[in-house]
């Protein structure tokens, strides 16, 4: 299963909560506005942290993390071998 299919099962038990908080934006001038940010992520707050403090989370982004960092070994030991053979 991909990561985009697991954090849309995750999610599915939670739907509301990320879009209520899209439909708000921290960013702007207009105080209004990001007084009502503040009041749907404090409605949203315990919900969120519940679920995103879970093990699986933590797992997911460090499996992302050693993926990137893979790519990038893999990338420039690949340049290192043209420069090599170049020489």
């Amino acid at each position: 299963m991909n990561t985009r299919k697991k954090i849309d099962t995750w999610n599915a038990g939670m739907k509301d909560h990320p879009e209520a908080s899209g439909e708000v934006t921290s960013r702007g001038a207009d105080f209004q506005a990001f007084r009502k940010f503040v009041k749907v992520r404090v409605a949203h707050w315990e919900a969120l942290w519940e679920e995103y403090t879970k093990p699986r989370w933590a797992r997911l982004r460090m499996n992302l993390y050693c993926g990137k960092q893979r790519a990038f070994a893999n990338f420039f030991n690949q340049l290192s071998a043209l420069k090599e053979n170049e020489s």
